[in-house]
């Protein structure tokens, strides 16, 4: 019987068991870590992270879709919702973080743009 079992076993390790490339990065609760900085994820947006081969970067997504805040080591144009058809406000600030400079840029729709900022300045309350 432990004959056909491991026979069932692959040689090779798959593909989808292997490390992905790139530094590591943590969700934690409502906290992003990556290996540049930490910041809280507002509640109910998502975060998507940068490709393996960029630099450290996280883009939050709004449940709404229209809302967008861009966390980057290097500068950024603010990003735009692709399926938002509402017109939106952007804004891109340099804010220190440690020894280093953590780039900030967002849109959102003009119709919820005081409660985006409010949301913003918590992100950037958060940066660690």
């Amino acid at each position: 019987m432990s004959l056909v079992l491991f026979a069932c076993v692959p040689s090779e390790m798959p593909e989808v068991l292997r490390q992905t490339p790139g530094a590591a990065v943590v969700v934690d609760g409502d906290r992003y870590t990556n290996a540049a900085f930490s910041a809280l994820i507002p509640a109910g947006w998502r975060a998507i992270n940068a490709p393996a081969e960029a630099a450290p970067a996280v883009t939050f997504a709004a449940p709404d879709g229209c809302a967008l805040i861009h966390l980057a080591t290097l500068p950024a144009d603010p990003p735009t919702a692709p399926n938002c058809d509402q017109p939106t406000q952007t804004l891109s600030r340099a804010i220190p973080v440690n020894d280093q400079i953590v780039y900030v840029a967002g849109s959102a729709p003009t119709s919820t743009w005081d409660t985006f900022t409010a949301q913003l300045e918590a992100v950037v309350a958060s940066l660690r």
